[in-house]
């Protein structure tokens, strides 16, 4: 009996050391797959961030090229019409200054106005003080277009008239136009 005591007492300690080994093998499996799931937790939000950010990132982009395109656009229209505006007010200059050939001159005048202001009042990127110039220069224009028609009907072959006013708005155009 005493060796199945023994035996017993043998089994015991052997069954509580392997309780204790296995309980701290499966102390550390357990915190293992913990670990597992944790990561894979955590791997889930960082991709779902790097997703996240990934779209704004492209919104953004496409943001700023849209901005960027418009600029070019704005850029562009306001580099058209300010060329136009030079040459009108080389034209004008000639024309105050009695030289070139006025009846090739005058002609070209209404038509570099006409133009500059079909452009201003088709784009709505001009701000409203480009606009309101614009309506100033087609009141002067009409205004030497009606003192033109005049001196027609009196027979005259030559104009003098002031452009100063002319000049003048064309100036704060181009100033405006700059901005």
């Amino acid at each position: 009996m005493e060796v199945v005591g023994i035996i017993l007492d043998l089994l015991l300690i052997v069954l509580l050391c392997y309780g204790i080994f296995f309980k701290s093998y499966f102390t550390e499996k357990g915190k293992n797959l913990a670990t597992k799931e944790d990561i894979s937790d955590i791997t889930t939000k960082i991709e779902n961030i790097k997703l996240l950010n990934s779209k704004e990132l492209e919104e953004f982009k496409v943001t700023i090229i849209n901005k960027i395109e418009l600029s070019k656009a704005i850029i562009e229209s306001k580099t058209s019409v300010y060329k136009e505006l030079v040459q009108l007010k080389s034209l004008l200059l000639m024309r105050s200054n009695n030289l070139g050939d006025e009846k090739e001159q005058i002609p070209a005048i209404f038509e570099l106005i006409d133009r500059v202001l079909l452009k201003i009042n088709s784009d709505a990127s001009f701000s409203e003080e480009i606009k309101n110039k614009s309506i100033a220069l087609q009141i002067e224009r009409n205004s030497f277009m009606g003192q033109i028609e005049i001196l027609r009907n009196r027979g005259a072959t030559r104009y003098s008239i002031s452009l100063d006013s002319l000049l003048s708005i064309i100036d704060s155009l181009q100033v405006e136009v700059l901005k």
